[in-house]
């Protein structure tokens, strides 16, 4: 059963499952989720084509102060925002064939800074993901008669 959006800590290894029903929500999940995140965090988000990972990380950003336009970085690869108190490093890779061009652009540098990393089809760089991360992972159920509702499954590993 799905729990309520309230998020006040998350032990490593352990998941929990959200549902969320419209756009409204996922920013609440989003504005709760932020709570938890401190200086250095990475955030992978999972999800197929259309499942939200942009916006999610717009809300997030915005919840984190960020004034400006958050779209994804899909041919740069990389966008940075200033936010009220971290700098926000949000990674694109589906564009990407090798890990190897992750590496090019500073990934790792970036993953060990005191900002917070936002990394949009992380499993193209599986082998570069911090060890202790959060994953967010969004599943469209019924995309026909609920466009707008997720399940997001979050772990922290």
């Amino acid at each position: 059963m799905p729990e309520v959006f309230t998020i006040h800590e998350l032990e490593q290894g352990s998941e929990r499952l959200f549902e969320v029903k419209n756009e409204e929500e996922s920013r609440l999940f989003a504005s709760n989720f932020i709570l938890l995140l401190k200086a250095g965090d990475a955030v992978a988000f999972y999800g197929e084509l259309g499942a939200g990972k942009t916006a999610m990380v717009r809300a997030m950003a915005e919840g984190l102060g960020y004034k400006g336009f958050v779209n994804s970085p899909t041919f740069t690869l990389l966008n940075i925002y200033e936010a009220t108190t971290f700098e926000l490093y949000h990674f694109d890779f589906y564009r990407i064939d090798y890990e190897e061009e992750a590496v090019d652009i500073g990934f790792e540098e970036y993953i060990q800074n005191e900002g917070i990393c936002f990394i949009e089809w992380p499993e193209r760089v599986h082998n570069l993901l911090p060890v202790n991360r959060y994953e967010i992972h969004l599943e469209v159920p019924d995309y026909i008669n609920q466009p707008t509702a997720r399940l997001i499954r979050l772990r922290r590993y």
